[in-house]
């Protein structure tokens, strides 16, 4: 299943994505986390190689998926907080 699929939510399109995962249940958060993560291991993928390296376009495209990637930490950073606050409550 591709990553946008088990994610119920587009990063791009909210303005703070990441307050989502401060009230999520810890079963959502167990289910998502592992998306976001193979989610930024793409993201920090993306090297251009050869002459796309001194390309505009390329550039331009790059701090857009910098910027993304700064979302994506900030996701999986509140994530994990709300993970660690919950599990003294877990069984």
């Amino acid at each position: 299943m591709a990553v946008a699929q088990q994610l119920s939510f587009d990063a791009a399109r909210g303005a703070k994505p990441q307050e989502r995962y401060r009230s999520l249940e810890a079963t959502s958060l167990l289910a998502e986390m592992p998306a976001l993560q193979q989610l930024m291991h793409r993201l920090l993928g993306c090297d251009p190689e050869g002459a796309a390296t001194k390309n505009h376009v390329v550039g331009c495209a790059l701090v857009m998926v910098l910027q993304e990637s700064f979302q994506v930490i900030r996701c999986l950073h509140d994530g994990i907080i709300n993970l660690v606050d919950k599990f003294f409550d877990m069984e």
